[in-house]
């Protein structure tokens, strides 16, 4: 994290970020750094409006989403790179950029409120200059996203190495590689997990009451607690999020604790465990467990099961958190597993 983003990301600085200066802060840390985009978002989150969460994520996502064709259209853009503590600005582009071609917005606002975050994250010398590129960008746009087309890789924004993989793994299959290339673009729905704890029916009513649109899954399915929210929204708004009343969870991973079916006074083991939603699945889904051991490398990850099993009254004695590499034994007592969970990371 650079100075400028320690100083912006002060929990005890009072001044809140917009959601584009946040946005840029988060997608600079994810690429610069090389950090994870899922523990960053609820630490800058708390620096931003409720109302504006959405939005940060909407972008945060969305640029990361589409980096390896919005990073060749800046590029063919920039007289020279940005480096150094001019680095920002070149983020700040990204999200403007990102705005532009895939948000309904209008033109002008973006470009303006774009323009605006150089400001607040001091680097006022650039705002003539994002100005000039995003201007430029929308005079010349089909020009310079044909020539995006030219190449897989800056069409469906993946690095060429990951396309030529794909090639060779899915190639004599007979497969139309766009297709998949595609489907991998897609945005996965805000889907909820209702905590086993709560009254089902009267849940749904909740949101209901909120105007909070959803889908069910069909029965074959057999997760009745899954639904999927129409449209996503910050958590902040969840009816009774902050007092366990529910998770946000993908629909597939949710099959993880009905497959492994725990028992009563078991000893289980979630390896590659972090963020936590299985962990957590695992513990409402038999309370009577005797305890689940949630294993992960890395030690920052783990933080959100901590704050995770706080917010959802997971009874502390039933749950070890360690930081270990599962391939390894030094973090093991000895004591054997009744069943051992393991969804191992794509990385």
């Amino acid at each position: 994290m650079t100075e400028q983003q320690k100083h912006l990301h002060n929990k005890n600085n009072k001044t809140l970020l917009s959601a584009r200066s946040c946005a840029c802060l988060i997608v600079q840390e994810c690429v610069a750094n090389k950090s994870s985009l899922s523990t960053l978002l609820p630490q800058y989150l708390e620096q931003v409006k409720v109302e504006q969460r959405a939005f940060v994520q909407e972008i945060s996502f969305g640029v990361l989403r589409w980096y390896y064709r919005l990073q060749p259209l800046l590029e063919t853009m920039l007289s020279k790179p940005l480096k150094g503590k001019k680095q920002s600005v070149h983020y700040i582009l990204l999200i403007g950029l990102y705005q532009l071609i895939y948000l309904n917005k209008a033109e002008y606002a973006v470009v303006k409120e774009t323009v605006n975050s150089c400001v607040e994250l001091k680097q006022t010398w650039a705002k003539g200059l994002v100005n000039a590129i995003l201007r430029r960008f929308l005079r010349e746009q089909d020009d310079l996203l044909a020539q995006l087309d030219q190449s897989f890789a800056s069409h469906y924004a993946y690095p060429e190495w990951l396309i030529e993989q794909i090639k060779k793994s899915w190639g004599q299959h007979s497969i139309d590689i766009t297709q998949l290339l595609d489907a991998g673009n897609q945005r996965p729905p805000m889907t909820l997990r209702i905590n086993q704890k709560i009254p089902l029916a009267p849940y749904k009513e909740l949101l209901h009451e909120q105007n909070i649109s959803y889908q069910e899954l069909p029965n074959s399915y057999q997760l009745e607690r899954c639904l999927i929210l129409d449209k996503p929204i910050s958590v902040d708004l969840l009816p009774d999020f902050f007092q366990g009343s529910l998770s946000v969870q993908d629909g597939s991973p949710q099959f993880a604790a009905q497959l492994l079916q725990p028992q009563a006074n078991e000893h289980i083991l979630d390896a590659c465990a972090a963020p936590g939603g299985k962990t957590m699945h695992l513990l409402e889904f038999e309370p009577n467990i005797n305890k689940v051991i949630a294993l992960d490398i890395s030690s920052s990850r783990l933080e959100r099961i901590k704050e995770n099993s706080q917010r959802l009254k997971i009874d502390a004695q039933k749950l070890d958190i360690i930081a270990a590499d599962a391939s390894s034994k030094d973090w093991w007592d000895g004591q054997e597993f009744d069943r051992i969970l393991l969804d191992a990371p794509c990385s």
